[in-house]
């Protein structure tokens, strides 16, 4: 039997607390777009919103992360 790859996406505070989503199989536009729509939703929680600092997601260049799809949502993440 053929093992599936599992992929973890994440994101980590200052205070180390860690968002992750386990993803098995492929990683695609689409499936970083979703992480990043409930990594969002999490930042409105009180316990991790705050007014008066900013959440800084840092990228490399992976062409999922670049991907018309992709820079379409931008917008959408940063208006918060």
């Amino acid at each position: 039997m053929k093992s599936r790859r599992i992929n973890i996406l994440g994101f980590m505070n200052r205070v180390n607390d860690l968002f992750y989503y386990p993803v098995v199989g492929r990683v695609n536009s689409q499936t970083v777009i979703d992480v990043f729509d409930d990594f969002a939703e999490q930042m409105t929680v009180p316990k991790y919103s705050s007014n008066d600092r900013y959440t800084v997601v840092m990228m490399d260049n992976a062409s999922i992360h670049t991907s018309k799809h992709f820079r379409e949502r931008l917008d959408d993440w940063m208006t918060g």
